[in-house]
């Protein structure tokens, strides 16, 4: 900002950061105005009767996480600290989970040992 006086360089380095900081903000409000749709597919797996596809999804507040069931068999959506639990998945069905406190959850499948997964929730 050669050749500008003092004041006036102050006045717009500080409305660059004033815009750079309330655009963040904005960011953020529209981030929790519109929650966002995972999904997770439950498949078939040679080794095992299931696994969840991709099996740690990391998501936000407020975002809806879908668990759609494309294997042969019915599956469970099942927290390990219980704090959600899809019931009975058949087939060709799904259900949605939408977490309101951040942090790590893993989940597993009631019906199949070694079926499990994580979703990382942010603020």
């Amino acid at each position: 900002m050669k050749g500008l006086p003092l004041a006036v360089t102050v006045c717009v380095v500080s409305l660059g950061v004033a815009a750079s900081v309330g655009g963040a903000a904005l960011a953020r409000q529209e981030a929790k105005a519109h929650p966002r749709t995972a999904r997770v597919t439950i498949v078939n797996d040679r080794k095992t009767v299931g696994r969840y596809s991709p099996a740690t999804i990391t998501v936000h507040r407020g975002d809806h996480v879908v668990f759609r069931n494309a294997s042969d068999a019915p599956h469970t959506v099942s927290a390990d600290n219980r704090s959600f639990d899809s019931g009975t998945i058949l087939m060709g069905k799904s259900w949605t989970f939408t977490p309101r406190k951040a942090g790590t959850f893993t989940y597993f499948c009631q019906f199949h040992a070694g079926m499990n997964g994580k979703i990382v929730v942010k603020p």
